[in-house]
C-alpha cells in the first residue's frame, strides 16, 4: 500500500511542520501575553478595590465625627438652656420673696389707713380713704401676679425659641 503523503515532497512537509510549529509558537506567545494582562487586570481590581475600601472607611469615619459633633453641639445647648431655666427659677423665685414682702408692706399700710379712718380725731372720709387704699392695694396686688405671670410665660417663650434655633444651627452645616 502507497501512502497518500508519498507523492509529498520532502520539503514541503517540512514547510507544513515549520508552519504548524510557527502556529503553536504564536498562541503560545499570545497565550503568556493573555496571562499577563490578566494578572495585571486582577492586580489593578485588586489596588481599586482597596482604594475603594480605604474612601468608604474614612467618609464613615467622616460621618460619624459629624454626627458626633452635631450631637455634642446639640447637648451643650439643651445644658445651656436647662441651666437658664434654673437661673430663671431662681431669679423668680427671689422675686416672688421680695413681692411677697411688698406684699405685706402694702397690707400693713392698709390696715394703718383703716384704723386711721375709723380714728374720731381724723375727722370725716376716713373710711372713704381706707376703702380706696385697700382697693388701690388690691388693684396693685392682681397687677403683680399677672405681671409676674405675662414675664415667667415671655422669658420661657424666649428661652425656648433660641434653645431651639442654636439647636438647629448645630445640626446643620
Amino acid at each position: 500500500m502507497i501512502s497518500p503523503l508519498s507523492f509529498v515532497p520532502e520539503w514541503a512537509k517540512l514547510l507544513v511542520i515549520g508552519l504548524l510549529l510557527a502556529a503553536v509558537g504564536v498562541q503560545t506567545v499570545r497565550l503568556a501575553e493573555e496571562k499577563t494582562d490578566h494578572a495585571e487586570t486582577r492586580a489593578s481590581f485588586a489596588d481599586e478595590r482597596v482604594e475603594a475600601l480605604r474612601m468608604h472607611a474614612k467618609a464613615d469615619t467622616e460621618q460619624r465625627e459629624e454626627f458626633e459633633r452635631r450631637i455634642g453641639a446639640k447637648d451643650a445647648i439643651v445644658k445651656a438652656a436647662q441651666d437658664l431655666a434654673a437661673a430663671r427659677a431662681t431669679a423668680l423665685a427671689a422675686a416672688r420673696r421680695a413681692g411677697d414682702g411688698l406684699q405685706v408692706d402694702l397690707a400693713a399700710a392698709i390696715a394703718r389707713a383703716g384704723q386711721a379712718g375709723r380714728n374720731p380725731d381724723a375727722g370725716g372720709g376716713g373710711e372713704t380713704a381706707a376703702t380706696a387704699a385697700g382697693v388701690l392695694g388690691g388693684l396693685f396686688a392682681e397687677a403683680d401676679g399677672f405681671a409676674g405671670i405675662v414675664a415667667g410665660a415671655l422669658a420661657a417663650s424666649r428661652d425656648a425659641g433660641a434653645t431651639c434655633e442654636r439647636s438647629y444651627q448645630s445640626l446643620t452645616p
